[in-house]
């Protein structure tokens, strides 16, 4: 059986709009305005909220990635003459199968499993990938997938010897792009932050003290629900490696080209008109994660850094692999890493810690 109209999912809106129906005409000041606006409400009305509030339990980049994959999924079930929705779980354990046998990771596998049931349970039937048989595979994968992995390369961590030699390369160039570039790595790197945090940052949530910075995150990767985060950058000994000097610095730079609004993106894009004899414009549009990468490893190449293991990830690993080799706390590093968990931790310390708490040392060799 081929996939039909009939056998699609509901429409799942990835983006959760403004309703009309939290704003009512004239805009209810008080309590019981409110309450009694939402009595008028037919349950066409208040089937539309109750699926922004669903929708919403989910992160935007989470509902467009199992969008994604669920249409590989489709696609399978037409080649394959599985029907699915709902899906019977040899459908899906053939699917998942059919992934695995083309070299695709676990975590790969259970994005698909995670998309699967998410649009069974939105349509209302039953989970599939609850099945025994989807069960088995993916706990037997993961062990054939952990026994037949060899040196998993993990991101190099980018340690404070590196910065410096990334911070004097860019010292060498006086464009606004080194100096923008220079922020953007020490901030990067001294608030152990998400290249995602560090590009979606405006000048607003950087404000600047005696003491450093409490940059605020409205939301990030473990704060989905937007309770808010601080992140926190002290000032540095040193003046060439000082990330708040280096993002004073930035600023000065972005306010003398007369931009100085609070919303205007931390780390913008910019565009050379050189050629035309009008400079460097700023825009209005952040830099994205790819762009960062790309200047992270341009970066690199120019200090005779060894970039082909090193993405924006290895600030973060850095700045905790060289704190606590520095001796910092646990609590510092979970503080600072803003997790829950001090295993998390320890994923980011644990070849560092390998060679800190040997006791080989102990053996008279």
């Amino acid at each position: 059986m081929t996939t039909t109209e009939a056998q699609m999912p509901p429409k799942t809106n990835l983006v959760v709009p403004s309703s009309p129906l939290h704003a009512p005409a004239g805009r209810a000041k008080t309590i019981a305005e409110l309450a009694a606006y939402s009595k008028s409400l037919s349950l066409a009305d208040l089937s539309q909220v109750l699926e922004e509030g669903t929708n919403a339990a989910k992160a935007e980049k989470t509902l467009a990635t199992y969008a994604s994959a669920w249409k590989g999924f489709l696609e399978f079930c037409a080649r394959r003459g599985f029907r699915p929705l709902p899906a019977s779980g040899e459908a899906v354990s053939y699917y998942i199968a059919e992934r695995a046998f083309a070299g695709l990771k676990h975590n790969t596998l259970n994005l698909d499993r995670a998309a699967i049931r998410h649009f069974h349970v939105q349509a209302g039937h039953v989970d599939p990938t609850k099945a025994r048989e989807v069960q088995d595979f993916l706990k037997g994968h993961q062990r054939l997938q952990a026994s037949n992995r060899i040196g998993v390369a993990k991101k190099e961590p980018l340690l404070t010897d590196d910065i410096r030699r990334l911070c004097s390369i860019l010292d060498n160039d006086d464009s606004l792009q080194a100096i923008r570039d220079k922020a953007l790595i020490l901030f990067t790197y001294a608030g152990a932050l998400r290249v995602s945090e560090a590009v979606a940052r405006r000048i607003g949530d950087v404000p600047i003290t005696s003491r450093g910075i409490a940059v605020y995150l409205a939301t990030s990767k473990g704060d989905q629900t937007g309770k808010g985060q601080y992140a926190g950058i002290l000032r540095g000994a040193n003046p060439e490696t000082c990330p708040v000097l280096a993002l004073a610095t930035w600023l000065e730079a972005m306010k003398k080209q007369g931009i100085t609004d609070k919303d205007r993106p931390l780390f913008p894009r910019m565009r050379d008109f050189s050629d035309r004899g009008l400079g460097v414009r700023i825009r209005d549009q952040p830099i994205g994660t790819n762009w960062a990468r790309e200047i992270l490893k341009a970066a690199c190449k120019k200090a005779k850094i060894p970039d082909e293991n090193i993405s924006f990830h290895s600030l973060r690993r850095g700045h905790i692999e060289q704190a606590m080799a520095n001796d910092a706390s646990i609590k510092e590093a979970l503080a600072q890493g803003r997790w829950k968990n001090p295993e998390t931790l320890m994923e980011y310390w644990s070849r560092r810690a390998a060679l800190d708490l040997s006791s080989s040392c102990h053996l008279g060799l």
